[in-house]
């Protein structure tokens, strides 16, 4: 198994080195965008449980919109914002467009999420996906999130790359992140 970057995983999908790659829905974007070639090559499925029975819905990040509060159009900003993107109607369009998965719900009832997607091999990747956002666990973050996921990723490189011991791997995190950040290791 192989690790890489962001930046590096359309490399080695695009010469074809690698068999899976962890990604989020909108990778299918990135995949017909860049790889035309590639049609018909790739599939879809959810993360393997952790258990038996356990959930196989995640997600990592997301886009989102602000609206500073010392702007001096903030109505008009959130009418925009309302009326672009806030809508059935558009963020279907977005999704068949780009690949950019809705975020409002009622898209998941349009007939487009019931179609195979000829990139895919005809799999219905957009009910694979809309299937999966009521099973997401909601995910609280502090403000070294990012801070710790840095660590967890070195270990994981270490744990698949160098076959370090994973218990070891984790614990040397979690110092790490607690040295950096003074926080208590919690149990």
């Amino acid at each position: 198994m192989e690790c890489f970057a962001s930046s590096e995983h359309y490399f080695h999908s695009k010469n074809n080195e690698v068999a899976t790659v962890p990604y989020g829905g909108w990778w299918g974007g990135t995949l017909k965008d860049q790889m035309p070639e590639h049609s018909g090559k790739w599939g879809f499925f959810s993360f393997p449980a952790f258990e038996e029975g356990g959930n196989r819905a995640t997600y990592i990040g997301g886009a989102s919109l602000t609206i500073p509060s010392q702007s001096e159009n903030g109505e008009l900003a959130w009418e925009f914002i309302r009326n672009a993107i806030a809508t059935k109607d558009n963020q279907v369009m977005m999704y068949k467009k780009y690949d950019l998965f809705p975020s409002y719900l009622p898209a998941f009832d349009d007939p487009y999420f019931e179609k195979g997607d000829p990139y895919f091999g005809g799999q219905k990747m957009a009910r694979v996906l809309a299937d999966m956002v009521p099973h997401i666990n909601v995910s609280f973050n502090t403000e070294d999130g990012g801070e710790a996921g840095d660590y967890l990723l070195n270990a994981q490189s270490d744990i698949l790359l160098e076959d370090a011991p994973v218990r070891a791997s984790l614990e040397k995190a979690a110092r790490s992140l607690q040295t950096a950040t003074g926080r208590a290791i919690a149990n």
